[in-house]
């Protein structure tokens, strides 16, 4: 093969004359574009979302241990009231060592401790459409407000009206 029967830049000179442009951008460019940054996101959210479920519960739920309630202190502290059987305990927990405070033994302290549990676990349950549904449904009671907030409210109007 000779260097004569090379053609580098051939088709370059050809463009250049004819005033076309070998990249070209057409509206299906963009098109397909879109549709696959629309499939790397989905790919991440699904990704996101196996990851939370497969992290989300390392420990196995237990009937015979349970921690009813954290509390974070100052200086990478937790306290812990955990439930072993029938009994309570109040502990504290530090990045080196963990230290029981506290035995719970008085009955009404342990039902009221188990009635709050019960009660949190039920508000954590609710997703994020049940709440949003129980906001905006007509004819109830603000979230975290009574029946007595309300009247409240309606007396400190009249109140206001008469001033």
């Amino acid at each position: 093969m000779d260097e004569r029967d090379l053609k580098i830049g051939v088709q370059e000179e050809n463009d250049e004359i004819t005033g076309e442009s070998v990249n070209t951008f057409t509206a299906w460019d963009v098109i397909r574009m879109i549709l696959i940054l629309a499939a790397v996101v989905a790919l991440i959210y699904g990704l996101f979302y196996l990851l939370k479920r497969a992290g989300g519960r390392r420990f196995q739920d237990s009937n015979t241990i349970r921690v009813l309630s954290s509390q974070g202190l100052p200086g990478n502290r937790i306290l812990h009231l955990i439930e072993v059987g029938k009994q309570i305990f109040l502990i504290a927990a530090s990045e080196n060592n963990i230290t029981l405070i506290s035995e719970i033994s008085d009955q009404e302290t342990i039902d009221q401790l188990r009635l709050q549990t019960s009660a949190q676990e039920e508000q954590e349950r609710k997703g994020f459409s049940e709440m949003l549904a129980e906001m905006f449904r007509p004819g109830q009671s603000p979230p975290g407000g009574s029946e007595d907030s309300i009247n409240f409210m309606k007396r400190q109007k009249d109140r206001l009206k008469k001033m």
